[in-house]
């Protein structure tokens, strides 16, 4: 147990160094979200019980949370609002906010269905705020609204602001 401890604080460590290469401009966007999400599955996978661990009766590790779950949401819609605020368009932060709550709410000592509760609340928060920058026109031409999607995110355009 002492050296899965020792490899997620490494994983992690390795996370934040990439993340310092992204702020560097050092590494690009699809990059960085590869290697982090790789570091991030890898890391959980560290935290499931093994067969050794299975024999005595050990379940999945959960976590007590000192605040409610339903906060979780509110705090994911805060960052991505702040970002688009700010940045006119959701970055790095909205992707770390995410995975975190969501992970978060996986690990969570709570019951299942509060957990699918609040993970939909949490995706739903976040569909709230990518229809802000984009709204789709739901007609026949997909690749031009694929494009004008990508364009908003990458900009902070809203839709209609594409001149």
């Amino acid at each position: 147990m002492k050296q899965d401890s020792l490899i997620a604080v490494l994983l992690v460590a390795t996370a934040l160094v990439f993340a310092t290469l992204y702020v560097a401009n050092r590494l690009s966007v699809n990059a960085l979200i590869y290697v982090e999400m790789t570091l991030a599955l890898a890391v959980l996978a560290l935290l499931l019980p093994t067969d050794v661990n299975r024999s005595k009766n050990k379940e999945v590790p959960t976590l007590r949370m000192p605040f409610s779950l339903w906060l979780l949401p509110i705090a994911v819609f805060t960052v991505s609002e702040i970002e688009i605020l700010l940045l006119r368009g959701t970055g790095l932060g909205y992707v770390v906010a995410l995975a975190a709550a969501l992970t978060v709410t996986a690990f969570a000592r709570e019951k299942p269905m509060k957990k699918v509760m609040v993970a939909t609340a949490i995706v739903g928060v976040s569909l709230v705020q990518l229809y802000t920058l984009y709204v789709p026109s739901f007609v026949n031409d997909t690749w031009r609204d694929i494009i004008w999607a990508a364009q908003a995110l990458q900009t902070g355009a809203r839709h209609g602001d594409h001149s």
